[in-house]
């Protein structure tokens, strides 16, 4: 955070997230509660956003997204080219049964912009998921691990953090998440007792994290692991 950040803009910020993960419209009252904001700000905010077209105001008075946000979507992909470039070489690595995807960070949560089904249409692994906390998922420890040990301890400053009893816990598998270069997190559950996923960043510098999930990978973690980084180099080659 720089010494003299602008509160408005990081309020303004936080209005338009709240309203891109409503499925539905909201009131300016329910929103200004989520985000603990003053209704009146909240109201100001809602308002600019709406006559700038980042939100739209429905027939009772309740938000949702505008067309601007769409257009800062479609233009975004279209100057950064990551996902055009990953879909392809996303949809030849793992097995059936196992999932594939490839998410960015931002704060502490991570977004998924492919999550699905080894073969699955591409239309079903686009925009499934909403935020998840980086600590649950490879892709956001992977992505974590790239960012100095201090800057964690900030991230999460007063903070629980999920999947860990405390920060020295999470910085000790960032540790190891360093040295051996990928993210690995098994996630046990009644259906899936050794359910594993292993991710990699990709992009130098780093701009997002791809993984491959299952109950039972079908080859070694370090066969899973060339299959990432393999594709991670197509997704995003070096610097010539």
């Amino acid at each position: 955070m720089s010494s003299q950040p602008n509160q408005s803009l990081i309020d303004g910020l936080a209005c338009l997230q709240a309203l891109a993960m409503h499925a539905e419209p909201v009131a300016c009252r329910a929103l200004a509660r989520d985000l603990d904001l003053n209704v009146m700000r909240a109201n100001r905010l809602l308002r600019t956003l709406a006559d700038i077209g980042l939100a739209h105001q429905d027939a009772k008075r309740r938000y949702t997204i505008g067309p601007g946000i769409h257009t800062l979507a479609a233009q975004s992909m279209f100057a950064s080219g990551l996902l055009k470039r990953a879909i392809k070489p996303l949809r030849r690595i793992g097995s059936p049964g196992q999932l594939i995807a490839l998410g960015v960070l931002w704060q502490n949560e991570v977004t998924y912009l492919y999550h699905g089904k080894h073969g699955c249409d591409v239309e079903d692994a686009l925009g499934r998921i909403t935020l998840v906390p980086a600590t649950r998922s490879s892709v956001g420890m992977a992505l974590l691990a790239t960012h100095a040990d201090d800057q964690i301890r900030e991230m999460y400053r007063d903070q629980t953090i999920p999947g860990f009893k405390s920060i020295t816990a999470l910085l000790k598998e960032l540790r190891q998440t360093r040295k051996q270069g990928y993210a690995c997190l098994v996630y046990p559950s009644q259906q899936d007792p050794d359910h594993l996923t292993i991710a990699v960043t990709v992009g130098k510098p780093v701009t997002a994290a791809i993984a491959i999930s299952g109950a039972a990978l079908d080859a070694p973690v370090d066969q899973i692991v060339k299959q990432l980084k393999d594709a991670s180099q197509i997704i995003a080659p070096p610097p010539e």
